[in-house]
C-alpha cells in the first residue's frame, strides 16, 4: 500500500461495532458492504501468522484501538475476508 486507500466493509456486525484490539477475524461479520473506512497499512502477526489490513475508522478515538483496527486479510469467510474487507 503506497498511501491511504478508500475501502468498504460490513460495519454493522457486533464484532466490528465493539472491536477494541487484536486482529478482527470472525465469521459473525457478513460481507455486506455498508461502511467506508481508510486502509492505511498491512502486516502479518508474528505469533499467529495471520495477515491483516490496518484501517482507520471515522468514529473517533474511542472506537477500536485509538480509531484504528486490524482486520484479517487471509480469511475467506463468505469469499470476502473478515467483514468483506477483501471485496
Amino acid at each position: 500500500m503506497r498511501g491511504p486507500i478508500s475501502m468498504t466493509l460490513n460495519g454493522s456486525s457486533r464484532s466490528f461495532l465493539f472491536y477494541h484490539g487484536g486482529i478482527l477475524d470472525t465469521k459473525n461479520c457478513k460481507p455486506d458492504l455498508n461502511h467506508a473506512v481508510v486502509g492505511v497499512g498491512y502486516g502479518t502477526d508474528k505469533k499467529s501468522g495471520k495477515d491483516y489490513i490496518i484501517i482507520k475508522n471515522s468514529w473517533g478515538k474511542w472506537w477500536g484501538n485509538g480509531g484504528y483496527a486490524k482486520i484479517a486479510a487471509d480469511s475467506d469467510y463468505y469469499t470476502g475476508g473478515a467483514c468483506g474487507i477483501l471485496k
